[in-house]
């Protein structure tokens, strides 16, 4: 085994032993759903074509974040440089690593596949920009619900686009091996705690000449109240004058709507439909009917009754009652009429207590 795998190995085995030595501190261990910073340290051993292939160190900074409880998504960069008896070979990295981990928390290992771009440069070598794909596997561990450490190793490889002048390479493959820390943007949801059942001992007395007490019969609660619906048809001649929109002053009916809304918080909402008769153009007859629809909406609104529970619909002449084809003379005609000039609230449907 080269010195380098040996560093490599070391690295992680002392990573792993501290994530085993924060298992007896940690207060929770549970996934974490939401985005982290992680800041790392890295060792590099660059690919054996550099003639500064000697190990070297850097670091780096990557924002994840966990699209479920198998998948972390990492973005960000990383530098790193080795020294070679005075030469120098700099790496930058800037790209997004998938992480695929094969626990939902606890000890975390993954598998990682990852694209960017590279900037290669040193003593003997061109300045190189190019992509990069790099593949590796490490673990994550958390100390607290929000304080964890990530740990892996992994190869880089970048392919340039033209042979470096120096040595005619084509791509580089370098080894990294990062340990760092996470520290995620808060901490894991509460879970509401699962009551425990409680059992209480009775300890009974009885006496020779006395039986003990027969059970008393306990009946089971009563069901829940039945929804109960009710849909209001108010005619026109309760409400509005013919061919108008103006509600008349006294009106029973709408507030006993307005009362049963205001004692029922659990109606969200109701529809108000303002009918026509045919007399006269349809879209005269619609515009009336959104008018009447409207008005009472805004009579319900100044009872109290809040506008979002409220929607005034107007469907002019449509869905007659009656047809009156036998009546000739306009009086006769709009008496016939009249239960088509109404204004529906559908049903509301609340909770009544049944007795």
């Amino acid at each position: 085994m080269t010195r380098q795998k040996s560093l490599a190995i070391n690295v992680l085995a002392a990573a792993a032993a501290l994530a085993c030595i924060g298992t007896a501190s940690a207060q929770e261990n549970t996934y974490n759903p939401n985005a982290y910073i992680l800041l790392n340290g890295s060792v590099m051993k660059p690919d054996s074509k550099f003639p500064e292939d000697k190990v070297g160190y850097g670091g780096g900074v990557k924002i994840g974040v966990p699209l479920n409880p198998s998948w972390d998504i990492q973005v960000g960069g990383n530098y790193a440089e080795s020294k070679d008896h005075g030469l120098k070979m700099h790496e930058y990295l800037g790209g997004v690593d998938a992480l695929y981990l094969f626990t939902p928390a606890g000890f975390r290992p993954f598998v990682l596949v990852g694209l960017g771009a590279s900037r290669d440069s040193g003593t003997t070598i061109d300045r190189h920009t190019s992509p990069y794909v790099n593949a590796g596997v490490g673990f994550q561990y958390k100390f607290t619900p929000t304080l964890g450490m990530q740990a892996d190793i992994r190869e880089t490889d970048s392919f340039y686009r033209h042979r470096d002048p120096f040595d005619g390479m084509k791509n580089s493959a370098n080894t990294y091996v990062n340990v760092g820390l996470t520290w995620a943007f808060g901490a894991p949801p509460v879970a509401a705690p699962v009551p425990v059942a409680t059992t209480t001992r009775t300890e009974e007395t009885t006496t020779v000449t006395t039986p003990p007490p027969a059970p008393v019969y306990t009946p089971p609660p009563p069901p829940p109240p039945a929804p109960v619906m009710k849909k209001y048809t108010l005619s026109a001649s309760e409400l509005f004058a013919f061919n108008s929109a103006k509600l008349g002053p006294n009106q029973p009916k709408l507030d006993e709507v307005a009362t049963t809304m205001q004692a029922n918080s659990d109606i969200a909402s109701v529809t108000i439909v303002g009918y026509t008769d045919r007399i006269g153009s349809k879209a005269y007859n619609q515009k009336l009917s959104e008018e009447r629809a409207n008005s009472v909406k805004s009579y319900l609104e100044g009872k109290g009754v809040a506008a979002n529970r409220l929607t005034a619909v107007g469907k002019g002449e449509a869905d007659p009652v009656v047809e009156c084809k036998d009546e000739k003379k306009r009086p006769a005609l709009i008496k016939c009429l009249e239960p088509n000039r109404r204004v529906e609230i559908e049903p509301v449907t609340f909770t009544k207590q049944v007795n």
